[in-house]
């Protein structure tokens, strides 16, 4: 009956660490759409500068025509406005991430008392059995001695 009381939360533990471990799951996730937000930027940089190193390169070997330096310009303008876009994205991505940090933070929290609790409640119930086996074990050694006592007044008489 007292084991029942000593785990009722058992459950709730459990959810509290499934909850936990989602948290983690989008942290991650976050995290690696982030990465691939990096890696796009890293893309479109060196985009632009093989760009404009090759524009720079013709220009010098070749005798480009208006055209072809207004398109180059406007090639390179676009790659530029979409590092300007990912940057962009990455803040906001990092924002929501700040954000899942830390409901992962409370859910981790929870968790962790809940655990604490359990802990205790344990450490409490161990106790209070180590006390009632003393308790037993000083009384069998009370009708010990009680018994021995009697059996040698009998053996007196």
């Amino acid at each position: 009956m007292e084991n029942n009381g000593l785990f009722r939360f058992e459950t709730l533990l459990k959810l509290r660490k499934q909850r936990e471990d989602e948290a983690k799951r989008i942290v991650a996730d976050r995290m690696n759409r982030i990465r691939a937000l990096e890696e796009r930027q890293e893309a479109i940089q060196q985009r632009i500068t093989t760009e404009v190193n090759q524009v720079r390169d013709e220009l010098q070997v070749y005798k480009l025509d208006t055209d072809q330096i207004r398109l180059g310009r406007h090639w390179i303008t676009r790659m530029r406005q979409g590092l300007l876009q990912a940057e962009a994205e990455m803040r906001t991505q990092q924002a929501i991430l700040a954000a899942e940090r830390r409901k992962l933070a409370e859910a981790t929290t929870e968790r962790k008392i809940l655990a604490r609790l359990k802990e205790q409640r344990l450490e409490k119930a161990l106790a209070e059995q180590r006390r009632r086996e003393q308790a037993d074990m000083d009384e069998l050694n009370t009708l010990r001695f009680v018994h021995a006592g009697l059996e040698k007044e009998r053996d007196r008489t």
